[in-house]
This record gives C-alpha cells, structure tokens and sequence, in this order.
C-alpha cells in the first residue's frame, strides 16, 4: 500500500510539474483569436485538471486519515457494539 501510494504522489508531482513546464512555454504564443486554438484550450483546461489532481489528493488524505482512526479503535479493545457492551439481556 505505501509503495502504491509513493508511485501515485511521484506521477501526480510529475503531472503539475510538466503542466507548469507547458505553461510556461507557451504562454507567449501567438494565438489569432481562432476558437479552435489547441494551445489555449490546452491552457484553459489545465486549472481544471489541477482542481481535479487536488480533490483526488484531498479524498485519499481523508481516507488515510479514516482508516488510521478505525486500526487504532481496533487496537485500543475496539468500540464495537454488543450485548454485552451494552449490557442487554437476550432471553429469547
């Protein structure tokens, strides 16, 4: 799992390092006003892809974050629910 996580960092990490290294170069191109202009679709699309990028990060931290807290419940005696936690009694 950390060598999975460790993979997806490094390819996210490359990913808005090469969409800044595109932005820089191209941000002096000679665009006409065309709408068909791929350089600037590309451009405009980038902020987009970068709030996806930090959502996606965002959810696996919570998850991490959550799965820690259930393993150190676990750990701790756990704080599941049972009749006798409860002290219930099931005469059936």
């Amino acid at each position: 799992m950390k060598k999975l996580f460790r993979v997806v960092t490094i390819l996210l990490v490359l990913c808005v390092l090469f969409s800044f290294g595109y932005m820089a170069m191209e941000a002096g191109h000679d665009c006409h006003g065309d709408d068909d202009c791929p350089v600037c679709k590309i451009i405009a699309l980038l902020p987009v892809l970068w709030g996806a990028v930090c959502l996606l990060i965002l959810f696996a931290v919570c998850f991490r974050f959550e799965q820690k807290e259930v393993l150190a419940k676990r750990e701790e005696g756990g704080s599941a629910v049972t009749p006798i936690a409860l002290r219930v009694k099931l005469l059936n």
